[in-house]
């Protein structure tokens, strides 16, 4: 049986994570500017990221999903996503979250202290 805290909102067992958005985000004065419409398809991105474990990559096909082609200029001229090779990438991601690599050594260390294993 699997601890409902564990359970994310498909059921599935797998484990989440999380992806840190600063408190004052809504009030940044870049951020009003930005627009409410640019503003939440960057969380979006920010989510898919944490999500998926990208360490802030997003192919152009993914970016193009969450935002239409004016939101996606909007992010690019206030510099929330970089083009990077055929997909992009948003810059800070890493220095505000964990990378996959982090994630994956926590997810571990924290499997083995549960089953006891002191290695």
């Amino acid at each position: 049986m699997v601890a409902a805290d564990r359970l994310d909102r498909r059921g599935s067992s797998e484990l989440m994570s999380w992806v840190k958005l600063d408190d004052k985000f809504w009030a940044n004065p870049k951020v009003e500017e930005l627009g409410n419409e640019a503003a939440g398809a960057y969380c979006r991105m920010l989510s898919y990221c944490g999500d998926h474990l990208t360490d802030g990559v997003l192919t152009a096909a993914k970016v193009r999903y969450i935002a239409k082609p004016k939101v996606i200029d909007r992010l690019v001229e206030f510099g929330f996503i970089v083009k990077r090779g055929a997909g992009w990438i948003i810059p800070d991601y890493l220095d505000y979250n964990p990378s996959q690599q982090q994630v994956f050594a926590k997810r571990e260390a924290d499997r083995k202290r549960k089953a006891g294993d002191d290695e």
